[in-house]
């Protein structure tokens, strides 16, 4: 990992970290000290999902796959539960937060080069993929906090994050350059998009489940 990105990181880990403390009316029972080891952790999670997606998608090691710090995190972040806070209000305080990371990330894309998008010889230029895929991030985090302050919405904002993610980025996948089929005719991205919407259904299924047993 070469410096630039590691500042990246750095600077993402220090917004999500104010981001949560922003959102903290919303998590009274977490003590504050536990907001920058999340915030920490999280970074953590999302780097080794992204990796580990990486080695699935090619075989090797030495990139990075953000999908894999959307789909693997809930898994990698299951060591928070030691700090004693629902894992369910863990992952409602990552996904706005992730997707916060995500904008950070889309601004090493740009000085990296990399995740470009394709040239539109109808319209004459290039679509500005990694511009507009950080705008859809900032969107779903501002949707994100939206639903927070909803009532009832407790242990559903990931949920949500994987479907609107999920969705999103199956139609920006399509314009960038050099996407090559994975699964069928699927790029990476487009077949990680369904699997992240299938994903977020389950999630808001079971939730929803276990809500109407708690009501009884």
């Amino acid at each position: 990992m070469n410096a630039q990105r590691m500042v990246v990181l750095g600077g993402g880990t220090v917004a999500m970290l104010i981001l949560m403390l922003l959102r903290r009316k919303s998590f009274p029972n977490i003590q504050i000290w536990k907001f920058p080891v999340l915030s920490i952790l999280l970074t953590c999670a999302g780097v080794a999902g992204t990796m580990l997606m990486y080695y699935i998608e090619t075989g090797h090691f030495g990139g990075t796959s953000f999908f894999g710090a959307i789909l693997f995190v809930p898994v990698l972040m299951l060591p928070a539960c030691l700090l004693r806070v629902p894992y369910g209000r863990v992952m409602d305080l990552c996904a706005p937060a992730e997707c916060l990371m995500l904008a950070f990330m889309k601004v090493d894309c740009m000085l990296s080069g990399c995740c470009i998008g394709k040239y539109l010889p109808t319209l004459g230029f290039q679509f500005p993929s990694q511009a507009i895929e950080m705008l859809v991030a900032l969107v779903i985090m501002s949707l994100l906090i939206w639903i927070e302050r909803r009532p009832l919405k407790r242990n559903t904002l990931y949920g949500h994050y994987l479907i609107f993610y999920g969705a999103t980025r199956f139609v920006l996948n399509w314009f960038r350059y050099g996407v090559k089929p994975f699964v069928w005719v699927l790029p990476a991205g487009n077949f990680w998009s369904l699997v992240a919407i299938a994903f977020g259904a389950v999630w808001l299924a079971a939730t929803a489940k276990r809500s109407r047993r708690k009501e009884r």
